[in-house]
């Protein structure tokens, strides 16, 4: 009987989590709902690279309701794991995933009678908009320290080198166990200078570890906020918290708060949202947790999402301001965003002056001029997004924008003037993180050798002399290491991601194969409509293309 009340209650919990609220199946054949459940997982793995590379296009929201579709979908088709779960880097110590989030009021007065139902209290902690990591002490030094996984690589990014100049990160603590793992937020104050010229400090934080040699003296301004010591023995979260303190981490006992009822909680989402001028870290958020150790372990997780946690967004936050200017830039694929400079405003300490207006095509829907005002609003509590047009007045000045037609998949594979700035882009894709993760390709760099005119077609990357560019550059460029698929990913061809690109070199098994297969073999391969086997055709076709698979793909 004990065993039947106790899988009761966990049952009771685990459904309201799942944020499913649709729990019939859709009314479709079965073919058809294969198709919709593999687009929402293109879209949504296509989103994810967007939001590792700091260039989300879509509010959370919006991803949110992928995920919950996508979720639906694999539930109905049989698929017991959903595809779409954070990727889980096997050197954490524990599988490290994100948090299920509350869609509304009900689902967190839901979250608070399950755990009045196992006997625990509930803890309120903001829910920093940082980069989660996990630190491993043994023998009380610290030895490895990885951020969650990523989408694109599929692992964390190391820390341990930045460590030394972390101050908020102890190398050491006072504990002889074999081994202490502690999870916690990296994150910048919002009024770090340099995390200012940011999206917003998140992007800054996750761009400056992403770089092979980040500056001291901005690592020394990253804070750390412990919010978990994943094999404690003190019993419950609050007791860890004075844990933290006394190994040399930030005092977090003062942002975790014992909660009872929904009241207590809305209020606490209401002071944080306000963000009091004593607390400087960035949040788009808070966190419920339950207190009891024990209970967390019954609970358990699902590929790291954890049961007995439950994060709570806050509302965003709206202001009008009038536009000023209307600029563009064309990146690699040939798609081209739109930028709003606005007059500048602060919404919860962050001062706005531009915003993202998304691709042309939606820019050219919206109806949209120099002098307009317009709604902006943050999502969460740092980047800022375009809302509705509120006034149009009558001395509003439409911008002409200049013919984007030239520009697609195929196009600007050499320099010229009206195509620098793709080709600059296709130029940091083949050499970055998505290609051959060449660090001294930076955008002054590739600059400086288009200007010489060292640099004017993307197979002159590997023409490069060791005068010209640094010796671990060129042994990357002529000893790398990708296989077959990541090579072809680093050519950058259009309608061809990771995973058919993987695909592209399962069928295709050479290079030599691949330059050959006709227009059904790519349809076939790829699972691709014809027009987009016709464009992919015609990119492995091109001279320049060709020139530089030579390279790159040499003896693959």
């Amino acid at each position: 009987m004990r065993i039947f009340t106790y899988l009761f209650t966990l049952l009771s919990i685990l459904l309201p989590l799942q944020s499913l609220k649709a729990l019939e199946c859709p009314d479709i054949p079965r073919d058809l709902l294969q198709q919709e459940h593999q687009t929402l997982l293109e879209q949504i793995q296509k989103h994810n690279e967007l939001y590792d590379a700091g260039k989300p296009e879509i509010r959370d929201e919006v991803y949110d309701s992928l995920t919950a579709r996508q979720r639906l979908t694999s539930r109905c088709l049989g698929i017991k794991k959903p595809a779409a779960a954070i990727p889980v880097d096997s050197r954490h110590r524990y599988p490290m995933g994100s948090l299920n989030k509350a869609e509304d009021k009900k689902q967190v007065e839901d979250f608070l009678k399950n755990a009045q139902r196992v006997g625990t209290l509930v803890i309120v902690q903001p829910k920093i908009d940082g980069v989660a990591a996990e630190l491993v002490y043994r023998n009380g030094r610290l030895i490895q320290a990885l951020t969650r996984g990523q989408w694109r690589t599929r692992q964390g990014i190391t820390l341990l080198p930045f460590i030394k100049h972390i101050p908020a990160i102890p190398r050491s603590i006072s504990n002889n166990k074999n081994e202490i793992v502690i999870r916690g937020e990296l994150y910048s104050d919002r009024n770090n200078l340099h995390a200012k010229k940011s999206a917003s400090p998140r992007h800054y934080v996750a761009g400056l570890i992403n770089r092979s040699e980040p500056p001291a003296e901005e690592l020394a301004q990253l804070k750390f906020f412990p919010w978990q010591w994943k094999n404690s023995t003190q019993g419950s979260l609050l007791k860890n918290t004075h844990q933290f303190e006394e190994w040399g981490f930030m005092k977090t006992e003062q942002f975790s708060h014992k909660v009872t009822d929904i009241d207590s909680v809305l209020k606490l989402r209401a002071f944080y949202g306000k963000t009091s001028s004593k607390v400087t870290f960035p949040m788009d958020g808070i966190v419920l947790k339950m207190n009891n150790l024990a209970v967390q372990e019954r609970l358990g997780h699902l590929d790291g999402t954890p049961y007995w946690a439950l994060a709570w967004k806050f509302p965003p936050q709206r202001a009008v301001s009038q536009i000023q200017g209307i600029n563009w830039s064309v990146g690699r694929t040939g798609q081209v965003t739109i930028i709003l400079d606005i007059a500048p405003i602060k919404l919860q300490g962050i001062t706005i002056s531009n915003v993202n207006a998304g691709p042309l095509t939606y820019f050219a829907k919206r109806d949209i001029a120099v002098s307009d005002s317009v709604e902006i609003y943050l999502k969460g509590a740092a980047t800022p997004v375009l809302g509705h047009t509120i006034l149009r007045p009558t001395n509003r000045q439409p911008v002409a924008l200049p013919d984007f037609s030239p520009y697609n998949g195929l196009s600007c594979l050499e320099v010229s003037a009206s195509c620098k700035e793709q080709f600059i882009a296709r130029v940091k894709w083949l050499t970055g993180r998505n290609g051959l993760s060449i660090p001294q390709f930076d955008q002054q760099f590739i600059e400086q050798l288009i200007s010489e005119e060292k640099l004017q077609r993307l197979s002159d990357i590997f023409k490069l002399t060791p005068s010209t560019i640094e010796q671990e550059a060129y042994r990357s460029l002529h000893n790398h290491t990708l296989s077959l698929d990541q090579a072809l990913r680093a050519l950058g061809i259009p309608e061809v991601g990771r995973k058919k690109s993987e695909w592209l070199a399962k069928h295709g098994k050479n290079w030599s194969t691949i330059q050959k297969a006709s227009i059904n073999d790519l349809q076939a391969w790829l699972k691709a409509s014809e027009q987009e086997a016709q464009t992919i055709k015609a990119y492995l076709n091109s001279r320049e293309i060709k020139a530089t698979g030579e390279y790159l793909l040499k003896n693959k």
